[in-house]
């Protein structure tokens, strides 16, 4: 256990010819003339992962006088190590939706992990991300023309694809969500727990409007419907860019 200032021992000194125990001293060497006799109180292992705090009663058997210790226990964590998926199984038809939550979790498997940042897998055809806790994902997107400005606060939903039309938006950001390189053949969409570590997202394939962009610089960009597409197979979840696997949910879009 960690502690502050000197580490001192727990100790029973008993002496036989006063009938007294001897008084707390910094200095135990005064104290040698006792009989000292070690008592193990508590035993904590490593793989222990639950915060607790813990009283330890002392009564000694001469006068039954007690003493109270209490001892706070601080949980080992070992890093992000895995993802819970609930639902596990997303089963929908196209212009379905449906709410998952991804819980991150230590090695030991203890308290949820506050503020982790986890990576959905992209590629996966007709998937959208619409809403982030709830929150519906909006940002600033011109809807004018290159002559004449006009930006507005509009629904920029997250795709897990490379759109065919691109977004007008390269990027969305809320809190819960990064998401950038939107239009292009490999977005980025970045997750961060709460402080319940964990983040509720909306999956919804096809029936899905947003912003694209104009074919021409001069034409205003306009909404556009993406139909969705039938899809089966699992969304993936990683801790890294590089591809580390946390963990995933089987999707079933027919």
């Amino acid at each position: 256990m960690n502690a502050t200032g000197q580490l001192q021992p727990l100790v029973a000194s008993y002496y036989s010819n006063n009938n007294a125990y001897a008084p707390y001293s910094v200095d135990i060497s005064p104290l040698v003339a006792g009989v000292f006799t070690s008592v193990m109180v508590a035993q904590v292992y490593v793989s222990d992962s639950h915060s607790e705090t813990r009283s330890i009663i002392v009564t000694n058997s001469i006068n039954s006088q007690t003493a109270t210790v209490t001892v706070n226990f601080t949980a080992v964590t070992g890093g992000l190590v895995a993802i819970k998926v609930s639902p596990s199984n997303v089963n929908s038809v196209r212009g379905g939706s449906q709410n998952i939550t991804l819980t991150a979790q230590e090695k030991h498997g203890g308290e949820p992990l506050s503020n982790q940042t986890i990576y959905l897998g992209t590629g996966e055809n007709g998937l959208w991300l619409t809403q982030v806790n709830g929150t519906t994902i909006t940002g600033s997107v011109n809807m004018g023309t290159s002559s004449s400005t006009s930006m507005q606060t509009v629904n920029t939903p997250v795709p897990l694809f490379n759109v065919a039309d691109a977004p007008a938006y390269t990027s969305a950001s809320i809190a819960g969500l990064t998401a950038y390189n939107l239009n292009t053949a490999n977005p980025v969409v970045a997750l961060t727990t709460g402080v319940d570590g964990t983040v509720s997202i909306t999956l919804t394939d096809g029936n899905v409007t947003y912003v694209a962009n104009a074919a021409s610089d001069t034409a205003t960009n306009s909404y556009a419907v993406d139909p969705g597409a039938a899809f089966s197979g699992k969304l993936t979840i990683y801790s890294d860019l590089a591809g580390t696997e946390l963990g995933s949910v089987q999707v079933n879009w027919n």
